[in-house]
């Protein structure tokens, strides 16, 4: 294995800066159905400007993020995914993902208990405000955040 030195870790990070600063000659919207395209995107926070900052001169364009929707019924949903969205375009981003344990309480759902029809209720509107608001990918985990049972 090849020994790492300050000169070899510069040299391939600024490899890496250069490869990526190429990545932002690409059309401005990738669509990932196409084969061949790979969106480059980053988890990040709007309360992180210089990551924001420094995602941006490298050419990462998209975000991985997920609004809050805590306290709020299934009927305003959409509208804060709005908020959230326009909040990271005037940023310079377009929300890719978005990734979260489980936007909405999912506890009965897990256990089959009642209260779940209404937790299903409540998921179903979350994905059809993200297609009404034009986010492409949910990712999710109905798994009690890392809980096993024995």
């Amino acid at each position: 294995m090849a020994r790492m030195t300050r000169r070899s870790w510069i040299r391939t990070n600024v490899a890496l800066a250069g490869a990526v600063s190429a990545a932002s000659s690409l059309p401005e919207r990738a669509h990932a159905t196409q084969q061949g395209r790979i969106i480059m995107s980053h988890v990040l926070s709007l309360n992180e400007p210089e990551r924001l900052k420094l995602c941006l001169q490298m050419g990462v364009r998209h975000v991985v993020s997920t609004p809050s929707l805590n306290g709020i019924g299934p009927d305003q949903y959409e509208a804060a995914m709005r908020k959230h969205r326009d909040a990271w375009a005037e940023a310079g981003f377009t929300v890719a993902v978005y990734e979260t344990m489980t936007p909405v309480a999912a506890d009965n759902i897990r256990r089959g208990s009642p209260g779940r029809d209404q937790e299903l209720r409540n998921w179903i509107a979350v994905i059809e405000a993200m297609g009404k608001v034009g986010i492409p990918v949910l990712c999710y985990n109905l798994g009690q955040g890392g809980k096993r049972t024995s």
